[in-house]
């Protein structure tokens, strides 16, 4: 039986959402985003740990919040300067027996256990898996405002978390590019840096990051159906 942890990273400052409450902690349908992303990971019941990155001012906040939700086997640590950074501090919390790795943004709550399910299947032929959808409208590459030329969108997928890894491969190579000046956006890329082979599980439905305010109002719906 494979030994499994979950990284959930939720240590960013929200620069981008703007507000006075990190949006993590907004309340959407009554509950706070994270715990919505949180309680997937905790009902599949299959990881030996589950492991929260945040912001070192907020951990008091966040073990109430988690408390008062009942959620259990959550382990919180305090987040780096970065999210590359959370992860790798969250990849040090995990047990050195750890097989696989899940790593998911803690504002992504459209996350199910069916979906965690289908990506532990994946393991069985994989050492790296990212969920991704496919493209379905046209996508243009522009010039300084004007368009240059129309991108194949079947070459082209939309990538969500959670990613899932060997544990010892992606801590492997997050400690090899800890000084490499790169722009990071996701583990896979840290990956696809030094060649090392990423493959594709396709869905087929939404799993958006809260980036700016108008991302409430379709988690608002999105979660209602869910």
């Amino acid at each position: 039986m494979k030994k499994l942890s979950a990284i959930i990273t939720a240590g960013g400052s929200g620069n981008r959402f703007g507000g006075k409450i990190k949006k993590q902690y907004i309340n959407i349908l009554k509950k706070p985003i994270l715990i919505w992303t949180l309680i997937p990971f905790v009902e599949s019941n299959i990881f030996n740990q589950i492991i929260l990155t945040i912001p070192e001012d907020d951990l008091l906040y966040t073990e109430n919040l988690i408390n008062k939700y009942s959620l259990n086997n959550i382990q919180i640590v305090s987040g780096g300067s970065s999210r590359k950074e959370s992860v790798l501090k969250g990849l040090l919390a995990c047990d050195p027996d750890t097989d696989f790795v899940f790593i998911h943004d803690g504002v992504r709550p459209l996350i199910t256990s069916q979906d965690i399910m289908a990506l532990l299947n994946e393991t069985n032929y994989s050492e790296a898996i990212i969920p991704a959808k496919k493209l379905t409208n046209t996508i243009k590459l522009i010039n300084k405002g004007y368009v240059e030329k129309t991108i194949d969108r079947t070459q082209l997928v939309e990538v969500y978390t959670p990613q899932v890894f060997s544990y010892s491969l992606i801590l492997k190579y997050h400690f090899l590019s800890k000084n490499i000046d790169f722009d990071f956006t996701d583990d896979a890329s840290l990956l696809e840096y030094y060649n090392i082979p990423v493959s594709i599980y396709l869905v087929d439905k939404y799993n958006i990051k809260v980036t700016v305010q108008e991302d409430l109002l379709l988690l608002n719906t999105l979660l209602k159906k869910k």
